[in-house]
């Protein structure tokens, strides 16, 4: 399931005149409100998204494995 991001705010980065990432990645709050785990198209689908509510439940049962980082365009 894809997460809309803000087009104006999420930017992609160049790098000898050709893209390569992205600078900064923001996500439309209203369209991944109701998304417990989501993607970003602009971002090529490399990734999963999730919820502060996803991250609360996963803390919550003591859930392992996960790794949560408040840098979406963290790689490692």
């Amino acid at each position: 399931m894809l997460g809309a991001e803000v087009k104006e705010q999420s930017l992609i980065k160049y790098q000898g005149g050709f893209p390569f990432g992205l600078e900064t990645l923001v996500f439309d709050e209203s369209d991944v409100a109701g998304k417990m785990i989501f993607k970003s198209e602009l971002q090529g689908c490399k990734a999963l998204y999730a919820s502060a509510v996803f991250k609360e439940l996963c803390e919550a049962h003591s859930l392992t494995g996960v790794l949560f980082d408040e840098n979406l365009l963290n790689i490692f």
